[in-house]
């Protein structure tokens, strides 16, 4: 056989590896809801206004994991999991539940939250009661150097709360809630937070229902690491029971879901300060929402059954508040 001919038998054999690169980027490029799931683009509104909702939380009830909207009510969401829901909630309306598969590849989604009323039993100050006020939580303890916790989305730990004890026997009036915040880097950035106060719930012992008749979203930068809101015109009581009182961190680049950790993510996250309280079972505990032995929950830092080495024992977070007692 002739060289040539060899030569042109060689060629016809050989794996055209050029152009199956070409025909896979071509596939990634053309047809990404086929390799990575479908997506889909929202805005969420209020049902009423049809305003904008910001900073919607956005969750899979398969999973767990998700995201905020952005500060217009926008999100986008991929999924390759069929069946899946997103559970949208916020501060101030009506939890709302809506099937992946239900909406709309090609075009914008627009999701309706319904106003929630709060119904708050009316606070009766009778004439001649005397007003006293108290400072309940942990804002003025002194700092835990050793211990603290960095925010992150829906993901990564993205609501830290106390759980205040009500001592007086009493139910009392919020007045002013005090946070402790500090930067986790001196270039960080601008970063946000919704306020959270929720009834103790008898049953569980846990985190309820949210208090607060409206959304109150407050902002962070490295030189404001305190916080510090007047409340009292709200009429939010502090029950009997107890309350639970914390913040929900908007800290991420994170309205564009993509099945990937936060922890990849631009974070301008803040360190939540630490402190110790001994007598935690008397006065209060710290909690968090994590992904924990495989379940979404509220997770206890103060008492140790979150940790098996006891190292957090003791430790809550250095939020406080003012309450206005009549007398």
């Amino acid at each position: 056989m002739p060289p040539s001919a060899r030569f042109t038998i060689k060629k016809r054999i050989e794996p055209p590896i050029t152009l199956y690169f070409i025909l896979i980027i071509g596939l990634i490029c053309h047809q990404p809801a086929q390799l990575f799931g479908q997506v889909v683009r929202c805005t969420v509104v209020d049902r009423l206004t049809q305003k904008e909702v910001p900073y919607v939380s956005i969750a899979s009830t398969q999973t767990g994991a998700g995201i905020h909207a952005d500060e217009e009510g926008y999100f986008e969401w991929g999924s390759t999991r069929s069946g899946d829901t997103l559970a949208i909630s916020c501060v101030g309306y009506k939890p709302l539940k809506v099937a992946f598969d239900l909406l709309d590849q090609d075009r914008m989604n627009r999701l309706a939250l319904s106003p929630d009323t709060v119904i708050l039993k009316e606070f009766v100050v009778k004439p001649g009661t005397r007003k006293r006020t108290k400072e309940i939580g942990f804002y003025h303890y002194p700092p835990n150097s050793k211990r603290g916790m960095a925010a992150g989305g829906i993901s990564d730990n993205q609501v830290f709360v106390n759980y205040y004890k009500n001592n007086e026997g009493k139910e009392g009036l919020l007045s002013r809630l005090l946070f402790d915040l500090k930067a986790s880097n001196p270039g960080q950035g601008s970063s946000k937070a919704r306020i959270r106060i929720m009834r103790y719930d008898p049953e569980t012992g846990l985190p309820g229902n949210d208090l607060l008749p409206k959304d109150i979203i407050v902002s962070i930068t490295p030189l404001s690491h305190d916080i510090a809101l007047s409340v009292e015109k709200y009429n939010v009581p502090f029950p009997v029971e107890g309350i639970f009182i914390g913040l929900e961190f908007i800290c991420h680049n994170e309205f564009i879901y993509k099945n990937q950790s936060l922890k990849k993510q631009k974070s301008d996250c803040p360190l939540i300060r630490m402190t110790r309280e001994k007598e935690y079972d008397q006065i209060g505990k710290g909690y968090y929402w994590t992904k924990f032995r495989n379940k979404w929950q509220w997770v206890c830092i103060s008492d140790g059954s979150a940790f098996p080495n006891k190292a957090m024992v003791g430790n809550v977070f250095k939020f406080g508040a003012r309450v206005v007692f009549y007398e």
